[in-house]
C-alpha cells in the first residue's frame, strides 16, 4: 500500500494518479495489547454491517 505524500490518497501505483506525484510506503499501525480505540473501532463495524471479525 502506498501514499500520495501531497494528496493523501493511497493507491497501489509508484506514481499518484491525481497528482502524479511519487507515492510512498505506508507503515501499518503498532500493535498494543491495550488497544484505546479497538471499542470504537469495533462499534463502527457493526454500525456499518461488517461481521467479519478479522481474522
Amino acid at each position: 500500500m502506498l501514499k500520495c505524500i501531497k494528496c493523501n490518497r493511497y493507491t497501489l501505483s509508484e506514481t499518484c494518479a491525481l497528482c502524479k506525484l511519487k507515492t510512498s510506503e505506508v507503515q501499518p499501525p503498532k500493535f498494543s495489547v491495550s488497544d484505546r480505540f479497538g471499542k470504537y473501532r469495533r462499534m463502527a463495524r457493526m454500525k456499518n454491517g461488517d461481521n467479519d471479525k478479522g481474522y
